[in-house]
Parts: C-alpha cells; sequence; structure tokens
C-alpha cells in the first residue's frame, strides 16, 4: 500500500517501533521562508516468500538519475536522454519479469529517485504551454516503456530548476495525481521522506513473530535551500540570486534533516539532493551536512549536479554522485585532493576524459538483498559499469 500525508515539523509522528531566476521563482521562495518547511512521507510494505535465493534476487529496486532533462536545442542530448532511459527500461524490466518469483517486490515498490537538473537549461516557466511542451517532450515521451508504467518518480530541485519556476514543477504532480493510477511524478514538497519496509516471513513455525523486517529510508532534500553562498559553489546563475543571504530557510532545511536522522530507525538510511557533499570536479560542499551525515550513521548521499559517476567514501559514509542522464561532461580536475587513503578516497570515477567504455550517459541502481544494499553504476545500455555493497547500519 501507499500513503501520502502532509505534516509539519516535530513533534514527530514515529511510524517505525521495531527495529530489524524569474520572478515566479523569488515569490515562491519568499512563500517559504513564511511557513514551517512540511514533509511528505510516501511509504509501501511489501510481503516477501522467504523461500528463495535471496543472494542472486533482489527484494526493491529503485534507480537514481540526475541531470537528465535535455535542451531541447542540443539534439544529440535529447538523443542521449532517450538512449539512458532504454537503459534504465531494461534494468528495471529484469526486476518486473521476475514477477513470479517468490522474492519480487510488489508493483509499485520500485521507483526513480531524481536527483535534480530536472529540465535544462533553465527548469520551466509559469506557463501552461510550455510545461505541457517539456514534460512531454523530456519526460513522458522519453520514459514511455512499459518498464515506467505507474512506476513513482521521487523528484528534487536542482539549480537548473530553480532557473525556472520550481513551483510549476511541483503543481504538475498535484494536477496529475488524480484517478485511480499512481501518479508518476511525486514531487509534493520541497523535502520528503520516502520508506519502503520489506518483510521476508520466518521459516521457523516455532517464531512467534511475523519475520524479518528491512527498512529503506530516503531522506530527498532540496539542496538550494542549504547552501552558504558565500563560500561553497562558484555558480551564481539566477535562481541561486534569488535564494542568495535566505538565512532562515537554510535553517530551518538543517533542522529538518537532522531531526529526520535522528529519529530514524531504518536498516538503511540514505539522503538525496541535486548538489554533492563532495566531488572529483570542483564542486561541493554542501557546507554542514556532511558531519550529520556521519553522525547518525547515514549509509549513503546520492547527488548529481557533477555530470559524471562518482563513487567517494568519506568517514563511513559513502557518496555517489549521478548526473548523467543525458551526458558525461565533467573531468574530474580534483581527483588526487579526495584520495586521502585510510579507507577514504575516490573508488570509482568516469568522466569525459576518464571513461574507457565510451559510454554518453548512466544512472546508478540499488539492489536491496537480505544482507546488503547493492549499488551498480550503469552505461545507457544498461551495461553494469561499477558495483559497490553496502552493509546495514549497525543501531
Amino acid at each position: 500500500y501507499f500513503f501520502v500525508s502532509t505534516m509539519t515539523l516535530p513533534p514527530h509522528q514515529h511510524a517505525h517501533p521495531s527495529r530489524s531566476s524569474s520572478i515566479p521563482t523569488v515569490i515562491a521562495l519568499l512563500l517559504l521562508l513564511s511557513t514551517p518547511i512540511p514533509t511528505v512521507t510516501s511509504s509501501s510494505v511489501s510481503h516477501i516468500d522467504s523461500n528463495s535465493d535471496d543472494d542472486r534476487s533482489s527484494l526493491l529496486r529503485f534507480i537514481a538519475l540526475g541531470d537528465w532533462g535535455a535542451d531541447l536545442s542540443h539534439p544529440h542530448l535529447l538523443s542521449n536522454q532517450k538512449a539512458v532511459a532504454d537503459g534504465m527500461a531494461s534494468v528495471l524490466a529484469q526486476t518486473s519479469s521476475s514477477s513470479s518469483s517468490p522474492t519480487s517486490v510488489t508493483d509499485n515498490d520500485s521507483f526513480i529517485l531524481s536527483v535534480g537538473d530536472n529540465f535544462y537549461p533553465a527548469g520551466v516557466s509559469g506557463s501552461e504551454a510550455e510545461i505541457t511542451t517539456r514534460f512531454q517532450r523530456t519526460f513522458e515521451r522519453v520514459y514511455h516503456h512499459d518498464a515506467f508504467h505507474d512506476l513513482p518518480w521521487y523528484i528534487v530541485a536542482g539549480n537548473r530548476d530553480y532557473d525556472g519556476n520550481v513551483a510549476a514543477q511541483i503543481n504538475y504532480g498535484r494536477r496529475n495525481s488524480s484517478g485511480g493510477s499512481i501518479a508518476r511524478w511525486i514531487f509534493p514538497d520541497y523535502f520528503q521522506r520516502i520508506v519502503r519496509d520489506v518483510v521476508v516471513p520466518s521459516d521457523d513455525v516455532n517464531r512467534n513473530d511475523s519475520g524479518t523486517e528491512i527498512r529503506v529510508e530516503i531522506l530527498a532534500i532540496d539542496t538550494m535551500q542549504l547552501v552558504d553562498f558565500g563560500e561553497s559553489f562558484y555558480e551564481m546563475e539566477a535562481g541561486q540570486r534569488a535564494l542568495h543571504g535566505k538565512q532562515e530557510m537554510n535553517e530551518k532545511g538543517m533542522d529538518w534533516i537532522e531531526h529526520r536522522l535522528r529519529e530514524s530507525e531504518a536498516d538503511y538510511l540514505l539522503v538525496a539532493g541535486h548538489y554533492p557533499v563532495y566531488s572529483a570536479d570542483s564542486k561541493g560542499p554542501v557546507h554542514g551536512l556532511e558531519e550529520m551525515l556521519k553522525r547518525y550513521q547515514v549509509t549513503a548521499y546520492i547527488s548529481g549536479h557533477v555530470h559524471c559517476q562518482e563513487h567517494i567514501t568519506r568517514d563511513g559514509v559513502d557518496y555517489f554522485i549521478s548526473g548523467t542522464g543525458m551526458e558525461i561532461s565533467c573531468e574530474g580536475e580534483d581527483f588526487d585532493q579526495l584520495t586521502i587513503g585510510g579507507g577514504n578516497g575516490v573508488k570509482y570515477l568516469l568522466t569525459h576524459r576518464e571513461n574507457p567504455t565510451g559510454a554518453v550517459g548512466g544512472f546508478l541502481s540499488f539492489d536491496l538483498k537480505m544482507d546488503k544494499l547493492v549499488a551498480r553504476f550503469h552505461g545507457e545500455s544498461g551495461s553494469v559499469l561499477y558495483e559497490a555493497e553496502l552493509l546495514p547500519r549497525s543501531l
């Protein structure tokens, strides 16, 4: 089942008792400052048959994709985006094709996590004509495969989206949420919480409990509201200028994140936003976030913004950058600064210069197993370029 509920900041309703550049943009930001940052929770539960080979089967699969909404003035980028969509569909179809398997998740438990820059070059305006054109040409018609049917896309905004009207993207999801099917575009607010619980019944008839529950929790955050422009990033684009100096917004966002991290008892706790915390391409960090991720034993931080694929480890946290939804264009010039030894540093890097497979784009997938979460970077065809295993949190 799914439920979506809107609530404000504390008090927290605990739901897991057991462990196992435009004027419209500025107006929207001013409205945000006048109200508490809300959180929207999307949740589902899957019941899994335990009589299966869990080493080969996926209990849950989701894809993280960033920087994908191609600029229509560059046809080759749209072509790349479509190729990546084909690869995503092939990977998702592997889950769908095993629907008769005892370990298959229920319908709609798989999902897409978009980590921002959904529409290049400058988001979407509030005009109905542009919204219809852009959503049709670089979303609906690109991700049209059967594997995407009714599959939720959880959205966060990137800097390119803030150059347009982010509220128009939020409203697109709201106006498409009616009817019997699940709306694909899930963007109810600037911050949202995504929860997936997988229950694997025990095969021990002497046990009285319902089995093993594995929880995956993702906090999808708006990093545009967290950036300190005095020292963090070199960009000062129109949408970012609109955010400059909004200290109150920054504090509300950080408070929401810390509250959710502190309360989480998830086996795998992930945070996803557009801007990276660490990157081999001179972009990052979101100051103040890295210490919080370490303190609350976050499994991984997922981002985009940099048009490459990266896996970096730092102080027990895994950092993944999946910014290749339509191209691979970064150079990785800061690689040496991140190779610091002691188990920390760059584990994988795919850039424009270091691209032995000749990939033109790609994405990041996650497969939940009984004892681990497997992260895989893919090329545009769906081929696996890199794999890493993430272990459950020790709480």
